[in-house]
């Protein structure tokens, strides 16, 4: 991680720790996700499954967590992926651990592990958060689904099976949030880019959770 002089591009400074991670199709060794900054703090996640926060003005480590060690986190088939997702006092992430440690939330200052859930694998994906209908959700893609989370407890408030028909890991996954004509919903948009792709959904969301779906197929080279 580097920090550069905005104005003259010169280095402030360089936060760096050792990897073993190399890629097992030849492509570049990451990082895979885009930090995230929240106050004084950065966080970064490398393609090693190493989460970190450092602080802005140094970039002195005040914690980090390895989620091979601590989870058990898969490798996954292009290393670890995912963009902290910095949600008040916490932090979001998709982990992709077994025995109930797929998604989890830690403390944005200490690092602690505040809860986990979901036994899924990892998806090449961030989360993203939105209000609906004056409660807070967490949606996450992983491996196997599309999840939305209470994020400050944990919670599941419904699983969306989305897997590509080949098993493989998605990857570009995206989820777009719009709000729709009833003020107290919002419509969210979801694609893959993972062979053979999987079609996009629209599903409609209130503040208990998902109430209706509408999949778009392919049929015949036409919709």
């Amino acid at each position: 991680m580097e920090s550069l002089d905005a104005l003259t591009g010169k280095r402030v400074w360089v936060a760096e720790y050792p990897t073993l991670y190399r890629d097992d199709f030849g492509f570049d060794e990451g990082p895979r996700g885009t930090p995230a900054v929240a106050g004084d703090r950065i966080y970064t996640f490398g393609a090693e499954g190493v989460l970190q926060a450092l602080d802005f003005a140094t970039g002195k480590r005040a914690w980090s967590l390895d989620f091979r060690q601590k989870f058990a986190a898969d490798k996954g088939f292009f290393g670890a992926a995912c963009s902290p997702l910095v949600e008040g006092d916490r932090v979001l992430m998709n982990v992709g651990g077994p025995n109930g440690a797929g998604v989890a939330a830690f403390d944005a200052a200490t690092g602690k592990v505040l809860w986990t859930a979901t036994n899924d694998e990892a998806g090449y994906s961030a989360p993203v958060a939105a209000t609906i209908d004056g409660v807070r959700h967490a949606l996450f893609f992983t491996r196997n689904a599309l999840v939305d989370i209470d994020p400050a407890t944990g919670k599941v408030r419904f699983t969306f099976p989305w897997r590509s028909r080949s098993h493989a890991h998605n990857w570009r996954r995206t989820a777009e949030l719009a709000p729709s004509a009833a003020t107290t919903r919002s419509q969210l948009m979801t694609t893959s880019q993972a062979p053979p792709q999987t079609e996009p959904s629209t599903i409609a969301i209130t503040g208990a959770g998902c109430i209706s779906i509408i999949r778009i197929t392919r049929r015949s080279g036409s919709l």
